[in-house]
C-alpha cells in the first residue's frame, strides 16, 4: 500500500541538492528543490509570479539607479545623469557627468553626490526633474585631526586722567576659545566686529599692565594666547594653526622685552573663520563614499569616517558637544588596516572593506559619545552589497552571498554575525545584487547571469528563503521599486502571469529496515500525484504536466479550483517535476497542495 506525502506548505522556498541528505528535517518537508516563477505566500502555498514587460531605451553603461520622493527617479551612467518619469519610464532630462562602475552614488536632501576623485553634486527641480549642479562641496567646513583648543584673551588700552596727569590702563574685553577672526587687507579683526587686533602675543603671563607692554598707546588692542603651538611636520602630515578652512601662519613677529614674549601683527592670508590648531583635513576630493546616517551627513575619506553636525550637513568642524561634528577611524581587522569599498546606511551604517565589514550603531541619538563600531565580519567583501531592513547582504571574495544580522547575546547587548545566505544549492554563483519589492515586501535579487535571478528574503536569524525567476537580461540589473532597469532596457512588472512555472519536489522521506533512508530511492516508486490549484474563473491555467504527462482538470466547473491527477509509476530517484502553463492573463493562480503517493520498497 502506498504512503501519501502531502506538500501544501512551502514556507522554506526553493532549496537544492543538499537537501537530499536531510529529508527528515522540517526544511526538507516544507520546501522544494526548484520553485521557478513562483512566490511563497504568507500562508506558505505558491503563487504565480507576474511577468516583466520590456521597454527599450537608449541608456547604457548604468552605474546606479536611485529613487526620489518626487515623480521621477534617477539613473547615473558613466557619462550622464538622467531623470526618468516614474509612471511611464519616459526620459525627462539629462546632464553630463562622469563616473565608473565602481563609483559610489547617493541621494541626500534631494541632492545627488557622485564620489569621483573630484566629487560631483547635483540638484533637481522637484516639479519637472530638471538637473543642475551644486556648490555643496565648496561650502563644507573641514574637520581638524588631533585638534587643540586655542584660548585667547583680548585686551584694550584706554586712557584715564588722574589730576592733571593722563595714565594708560589695560582692560580685558573678553576671553575666547577658538576665536572667530577675519583677516583683511589692513590687519586681523575679531570676525563680525570692528575690533582690530594690533598684536597677538604668543603666550600669557600672570599680570598684564602698562608697565609690561612695550610701545603702549591709547586704543592699542591685542590678543594673548594661553598656549602657543609650534608647527609640526611628521609622517606626511602637517599640524599648524588653521583659520576657517585655511592653514595659516602668523606674520610680523616682534620681540617685546617688557612683556617677555614676542607678538605677531598679521596673518599670511586673507580669510576668516574659527582659529584652531591641528591637521586640517580637506573634504574636497577623493571621497570613498558619502551619505546620510541618522541626522548627520557622513563622508568616508582616507579610511576615516567623518560625521557632520546634527541637521547641518555643511559643518564638519569637530568638537565635543552632543550635536558637534566628529570623526573616527575604526580598529584594524585582523591587525590590518583595510581599504574601504562601499557603505549602506539604515538603522546601522555598514561599511564594506577588503578585510571584512564594519557596522556603526548608536543609542537614540548619534553623538561623539554614543556611537559604537563593530567588526561584524572578517570575510573580505567585493563591490556588490545591499541593505534590506536590518539585514546587510554582500558578496564575499569567494563568491558567496553573506548576510550580516544583529544578534542579541545572553546579556541583551547588540552584536553582529555574518551568515551564508545560500545553504543548499551547490551551483549558485552570484555576480550582482540588487533589491525589488514583491507583494509589498522588499527582497534581495541575486543575478547569476543565465537569464535566471534568485529571490531571497529573511525568515529568521540565519534562515533565508529563495525562489527563482526566468528573466531576459544580459547586463547588471538595478532594482527600482517593483521593476528592473538595465542597459538599454526597462523591465516593468505587469499584472500578467508568467507563461509557465516549474516545481521540482524533494525526494519524499522514507525509512525501512531493508533500505534505510537513502537506498529506497532506487526501488521505491511514485504511483500517483494529485495537485490542487486556485485557478481564477478557470481561466488562469493553460496546461499542466506532471511526470512529463499532460493532464486535464478534474475539478467542478462552478468554482475557482482545479485538480489534476496522474496515475503513473516512476522511480523516486531525486524527486520529480511539475510544469504549469498559464494563459498569461491577470487571473489569480496559486498551487494549494500536492499529494504524492509513494510505494516504498521494503514495505511489500
Amino acid at each position: 500500500m502506498a504512503d501519501v506525502r502531502t506538500n501544501n506548505y512551502f514556507f522554506y522556498g526553493e532549496t537544492g541538492r543538499r537537501m537530499d541528505g536531510i529529508r527528515d528535517s522540517e526544511i526538507a518537508r516544507n520546501s522544494a528543490k526548484l520553485l521557478r516563477n513562483l512566490y511563497v505566500t504568507e500562508l506558505g502555498n505558491l503563487k504565480f509570479a507576474k511577468k516583466f514587460l520590456e521597454k527599450i531605451n537608449s541608456i547604457s553603461n548604468i552605474v546606479e539607479v536611485l529613487d526620489t520622493r518626487y515623480t521621477f527617479y534617477i539613473i547615473i551612467t558613466t557619462d550622464k545623469i538622467y531623470t526618468v518619469n516614474k509612471s511611464d519610464n519616459n526620459l525627462l532630462y539629462q546632464h553630463a557627468a562622469t563616473a565608473t562602475k565602481s563609483t559610489n552614488c547617493k541621494m541626500f536632501n534631494d541632492s545627488l553626490i557622485i564620489c569621483t576623485p573630484t566629487p560631483q553634486v547635483y540638484e533637481f527641480d522637484k516639479d519637472n526633474g530638471q538637473i543642475g549642479t551644486s556648490n555643496f562641496i565648496d561650502l563644507l567646513t573641514y574637520p581638524v585631526i588631533e585638534k587643540e583648543t586655542v584660548k585667547m584673551e583680548v585686551f584694550r588700552v584706554y586712557e584715564i586722567t588722574v589730576g592733571d596727569k593722563k595714565e594708560n590702563r589695560v582692560m580685558s574685553l573678553s576671553k575666547y576659545e577658538n576665536p572667530k577672526l577675519e583677516v583683511k587687507g589692513d590687519g586681523v579683526y575679531l570676525e563680525s566686529s570692528n575690533i582690530k587686533l594690533d598684536r597677538i602675543y604668543k603666550q600669557s603671563r600672570s599680570t598684564i599692565d602698562p608697565e609690561t607692554i612695550d610701545g603702549i598707546t591709547k586704543g592699542l588692542t591685542f590678543g594673548v594666547m594661553e598656549v602657543y603651538y609650534n608647527k609640526v611636520t611628521e609622517n606626511n602630515t602637517v599640524k599648524q594653526y588653521i583659520l576657517g578652512n585655511t592653514n595659516i601662519e602668523f606674520t610680523g613677529e616682534t620681540a617685546d622685552s617688557l612683556y617677555g614674549s614676542s607678538y605677531f601683527t598679521g596673518i599670511n592670508v586673507q580669510t576668516k573663520g574659527q582659529l584652531t590648531w591641528g591637521e586640517l583635513k580637506e573634504l574636497k576630493n577623493n571621497f570613498t563614499d558619502a551619505g546620510v546616517f541618522g541626522p548627520r551627513f557622513y563622508i568616508i575619506k582616507d579610511d576615516i569616517v567623518f560625521f557632520s553636525k546634527i541637521d547641518n550637513f555643511f559643518d564638519f568642524r569637530n568638537d565635543i558637544k552632543d550635536d558637534s561634528p566628529f570623526y573616527f577611524k575604526p580598529s584594524p581587522i585582523n591587525n590590518q588596516r583595510p581599504t574601504y569599498i562601499r557603505s549602506k546606511a539604515g538603522n546601522g551604517l555598514y561599511i564594506t572593506t577588503n578585510k571584512g565589514v564594519y557596522v556603526v550603531t548608536f543609542d537614540k541619538v548619534l553623538t561623539p559619545q554614543t556611537y559604537r563600531v563593530f567588526i561584524a565580519s572578517e570575510i573580505p567583501a567585493l563591490w556588490e552589497c545591499e541593505l534590506i531592513g536590518d539585514n546587510f547582504y554582500y558578496i564575499s571574495e569567494d563568491n558567496v552571498i553573506k548576510c550580516i544580522q544583529p544578534v542579541p547575546n545572553e546579556l541583551g547587548y547588540e552584536s553582529y554575525k555574518a551568515f551564508n545566505v545560500e545553504k543548499f544549492n551547490i551551483d549558485s554563483k552570484p555576480n550582482f545584487l540588487t533589491k525589488i519589492t514583491i507583494e509589498g515586501v522588499t527582497k534581495l535579487v541575486s543575478q547569476i547571469m543565465n537569464n535566471v535571478v534568485e529571490i531571497y528574503d529573511v525568515i529568521d536569524v540565519n534562515v533565508f528563503r529563495k525562489t527563482s525567476l526566468d528573466l531576459n537580461y544580459s547586463t547588471k540589473l538595478f532594482g527600482y521599486n517593483q521593476n528592473f532597469v538595465q542597459d538599454t532596457k526597462f523591465l516593468t512588472k505587469s499584472n500578467l502571469n508568467y507563461a509557465q512555472a516549474i516545481i521540482t519536489l524533494n525526494p519524499p522521506h522514507s525509512k525501512t529496515k531493508a533500505g534505510g533512508v537513502y537506498a529506497n530511492d532506487f526501488n521505491s516508486t511514485i504511483e500517483q500525484v494529485s495537485m490542487k490549484c486556485l485557478n481564477g474563473k478557470k481561466e488562469g491555467i493553460k496546461g499542466v504536466y506532471i511526470l512529463e504527462s499532460p493532464l486535464n482538470n478534474l475539478g467542478k466547473e462552478e468554482d475557482d479550483f482545479s485538480v489534476y491527477r496522474i496515475k503513473k509509476s516512476k522511480r523516486v530517484g531525486s524527486g520529480y517535476s511539475i510544469k504549469i502553463l498559464s494563459k498569461e492573463n491577470e487571473e489569480i493562480l496559486e498551487i494549494l497542495g500536492i499529494d504524492t503517493f509513494v510505494n516504498v520498497a521494503g514495505d511489500n
